[in-house]
């Protein structure tokens, strides 16, 4: 069983470059990825998700790629002439006009040729075969380093939950042998008090007949035998190597679906304490869930 939550890290080297892939994983309906990268890996983004998947079925994914180069990439320069010969005539013109003389064009020159703007430096791009390869084995390193840290966690959440279990079924034994003396006390009772009340004006056989009916009213059995079935299914999910997420958050539905109705239905305080305890750790066990992928 995998926690949703977890870290997990990839570095590689190789040349003149490092690759490093850090991933930050929390709990999702889904599984969501959300690459935080340069740019010039966005065309890798299809082939990262596959990846991914191949690991992670359920959670939201922060996804960190870094690119380090050892070397500077080769640049190539390029001067804008055009533009400083445009400033440069300009100047002449509104200077001749202006004050009847010519400036310095030599030192102009110079300072203009010095400024960002007029110059363009741009680097040779990497193809992208060159860092291709590095970056899905990080992430490959980096993926198995979280599922690492997620299957520690789950195993942390695979104790708790069964610690929960067993507080919710020796609460099941507790009601289930209440219910049987419950009952006969119950019954007793029914019959002594419709006895006193109608005497011998009903037969004994129509006495017993509204006595079965008043304490089908309260009959939680059927409740108790599903309760069972859950726990039975939830030791049987506990196993899997798959994915139980899903399956755990509803099946946690179906507890408190029974556990609702056992008490609604009795009238024994003993019971509904109990059904107290058993809500209180059910909604526990729902929010352990809720991190299980």
């Amino acid at each position: 069983m995998k926690s949703m939550t977890g870290f997990g890290r990839g570095e590689v080297e190789r040349d003149q470059m490092s690759v490093i892939v850090e991933i930050k994983s929390v709990n999702h309906r889904f599984l969501d990825c959300q690459f935080h990268m340069p740019r010039r890996l966005n065309e890798l983004e299809s082939t990262l998700r596959q990846s991914i998947k191949e690991y992670i079925a359920r959670g939201r994914l922060d996804i960190y790629i870094t690119i380090a180069l050892k070397t500077a990439l080769p640049k190539t320069t390029q001067i804008d002439w055009n533009a400083i010969e445009q400033i440069i005539e300009e100047t002449k013109k509104e200077s001749q006009l202006r004050f009847g003389t010519v400036p310095n064009l030599e030192h102009l020159l110079e300072q203009m040729v010095l400024k960002e703007e007029f110059i363009l430096i741009d680097e040779t791009p990497l193809e992208l075969a060159t860092y291709q390869e590095l970056v899905l084995f990080a992430l490959e390193k980096a993926l198995q380093h979280l599922v690492k840290n997620r299957l520690s966690e789950g195993q942390q959440l695979s104790d708790t939950i069964k610690a929960q279990q067993a507080v919710i079924l020796a609460e099941y034994q507790a009601i289930t042998l209440k219910t049987t003396i419950i009952e006969q006390e119950q019954e007793e009772k029914l019959l002594t008090a419709l006895r006193q009340r109608v005497g011998d004006l009903v037969d004994e056989s129509r006495i017993l007949t509204e006595v079965a009916v008043l304490l089908e009213r309260g009959d939680i059995h059927e409740e108790l035998d599903r309760l069972a079935a859950h726990l039975t299914r939830l030791t049987q999910l506990l196993e899997k190597a798959t994915p139980i997420g899903r399956e755990l958050d509803f099946l946690i539905q179906e507890f408190n679906r029974e556990v609702n109705t056992i008490g609604s239905k009795t009238t024994s305080i003993d019971i509904k304490n109990r059904v107290v305890t058993l809500k209180t750790t059910i909604e526990k066990m729902r929010e352990q869930v809720q991190n299980i992928e």
